[in-house]
């Protein structure tokens, strides 16, 4: 449904202005994200190691895990 956002108003009537309310005094969330480390996402050239990354850690970030070996005798 679309509306018309400004209406002419009586003369004598105060103007109402249509304001965003998604955006608060602080601006949007993604622009508050905290820096991180790629480093800390990528799992390579592991050989023969148990890595194990707590529950939470990850953050919901992409994880990456490459070029990795493990030989069981």
């Amino acid at each position: 449904m679309m509306g018309c956002l400004c209406a002419k108003a009586k003369s004598g009537s105060k103007k109402i202005k249509a304001t965003d309310s998604k955006k608060g005094p602080n601006g949007y969330s993604w622009e508050n994200k905290e820096e991180v480390n790629p480093k800390d996402f990528i799992i390579e050239n592991a050989k023969d190691e148990t890595i194990v990354r707590l529950p939470g850690s990850v953050k919901g970030q992409q994880f990456i895990i490459q070029n990795c070996e493990f030989h069981e005798d």
